[in-house]
């Protein structure tokens, strides 16, 4: 009998959030009827970040250079422009974006500016080198399938709260990006045994798994630092419907949008997004995109169009056609009760959390 699947006590109203990873496979001989199957799970970028406790020499030059030449040129001066570029491409817009706002500087009674006191990152400093997994699952689960059909599903050990990725970083630290069985023992590797009639069946391999226990109570904090150090990071913002997330021959994927630094109105696209993720619509100041509503823009099409299409093909057969949606609410669309039904598309737009490649995409 196939084993039993996990999670299948958690609350269905409760939303998840399902980070990307990246998987390498292998098979190894074990006799003449079977083999070993090795999966090793690395995390996406969209769970790396560098916990950068403060900011370099550089950036707080440039930083401080900029609002020099914006303070004697004016805010919309060529030059204070000018100097805006120069640390968008030194930095990034997003990093940009984040250090103009840490070191808005005040002015003292003479004129001069005053900068505020911030942590300055020593060259020799490991830690604005080291970068780290966080807010991973409690452990991964393997699951084999064949067409639909479960084959084997396989649990791997804890994995830790912290994981550091990359090239920096101290030796034993690192080492289980190189080492099976380092990696096994954190729980970014799992060994399966299997009869070499089912390996060669398989078609499809999945890789899932979620906080547990004591680990998702503290879910929600895990998630809004991640994203807190992306937006001072590498950025994130929100997509419109159709944009490409992945480099083709007919079309590149555009730079991340800006964010605008204000609060996402409600009923916005980003104020929709922190409702679902659990945090504050505050928190979205710092996110690219988040001032539309698609929602909203969604809603009026279906309203106009309810009348001509659907609404017209149910009047004659039912008295009420909003009856046929018991579970659906419905509001006043001027010509009858009109159902809000959304066809064919997602309950929230996409995330993009960094730039490409690869993109991090959170729907």
């Amino acid at each position: 009998m196939p084993p039993p699947e996990p999670y299948l006590e958690l609350d269905p109203n409760l939303p998840i959030v399902l980070m990307p990873v990246r998987l390498e496979t292998r098979y190894f001989a074990v006799d003449d009827s079977n083999v070993e199957l090795r999966v090793r799970i690395f995390p996406s970028s969209a769970q790396v970040t560098t916990d950068r406790p403060g900011i370099d020499p550089a950036e707080r030059d440039e930083t401080v250079a900029y609002w020099q030449t914006r303070m004697a040129a004016g805010d919309t001066a060529p030059a204070t422009a000018a100097a805006w570029q120069r640390m968008v491409q030194l930095f990034g817009d997003p990093r940009a974006r984040w250090l103009r706002q840490v070191l808005t500087p005040s002015t003292a009674p003479g004129g001069a500016l005053v900068f505020p006191e911030v942590t300055i990152n020593q060259p020799s400093d490991a830690a604005s080198l080291t970068s780290q997994a966080t807010a991973l699952p409690t452990r991964f689960f393997v699951s084999g399938y064949v067409g639909e059909r479960l084959q084997f599903q396989t649990a791997g050990k804890t994995v830790p709260a912290t994981v550091t990725v990359g090239p920096h970083g101290a030796a034993a630290d690192i080492k289980w990006q190189t080492d099976f069985n380092t990696a096994e023992a954190i729980g970014l590797a799992v060994r399966i045994r299997i009869a070499k009639s089912q390996a060669s069946a398989l078609t499809r391999l999945l890789v899932f798994g979620l906080r547990e226990g004591p680990d998702a109570a503290g879910s929600q904090g895990a998630f809004d630092t991640l994203i807190e150090r992306h937006t001072r990071g590498d950025g994130v913002a929100l997509l419109a419907a159709g944009t490409h997330t992945n480099n083709t021959a007919e079309a590149r994927v555009d730079a991340l949008p800006s964010s605008s630094g204000a609060t996402p109105a409600a009923n916005s696209d980003g104020a929709q997004m922190a409702t679902a993720l659990g945090m504050d619509a505050a928190d979205f100041a710092a996110i690219g995109a988040t001032e539309a509503a698609t929602d909203s823009m969604v809603g009026s099409m279906h309203t106009a169009l309810w009348p001509l299409t659907i609404g017209y093909f149910l009047a004659p057969l039912v008295r009420n056609p909003t009856a046929c949606f018991p579970s659906v609410r419905s509001r006043d669309g001027g010509r009858g009760r009109v159902p809000s039904i959304r066809w064919r598309r997602p309950l929230m737009p996409c995330a993009r959390i960094g730039s490409p490649p690869p993109p991090n995409c959170l729907v």
